[in-house]
């Protein structure tokens, strides 16, 4: 019984000390560069590439059939169309809001947006044009399991 007791209580306190290990764990802001800016992620209204081409798949619906090799949509000459299309669009955003730096990376075919660095008073400029949905700041956060 006493042997019970202990295996308990050291399961008790893993799990205790694992769990404050966890709740530290919190989302790790943004890094704020020498000028400024910090990494904030910009999500748009208008429709992604593959929604714009009509090869998104409908709700509900699985786009291929279980073991079925996934589609290259680069190689889809309308979805690549619409990819184009939608990054246009993002850097005219930019041009807009007088951000005079590029995006570092563009979210084409399933999410429209992008990643950029910016100000806080540049983030509220894009916040405040037409067809913004979003803009918040990227943060880092760490992996709490290894298995899914």
């Amino acid at each position: 019984m006493r042997r019970l007791a202990s295996i308990a209580l050291a399961s008790l306190l893993v799990a205790a000390t694992a769990a404050a290990e966890i709740t530290s764990l919190g989302p790790q802001a943004a890094a704020v560069g020498a000028d400024g800016r910090a990494m904030y992620i910009v999500q748009l209204a208008a429709p992604a590439a593959l929604a714009r081409s009509g090869r998104a798949p409908r709700d509900g619906q699985l786009p291929l059939k279980p073991g079925a090799d996934l589609p290259e949509p680069r190689k889809d000459s309308r979805v690549a169309g619409a990819a184009a299309a939608v990054e246009s669009e993002q850097q005219s955003l930019l041009r807009r809001a007088g951000i005079g730096h590029p995006a570092l990376h563009h979210y084409r075919y399933v999410f429209n947006g992008f990643a950029v660095r910016l100000t806080p008073g540049e983030a509220a400029r894009l916040r405040a044009q037409d067809g913004v949905t979003a803009v918040f700041a990227d943060a880092s956060r760490p992996v709490a399991t290894n298995a899914s």
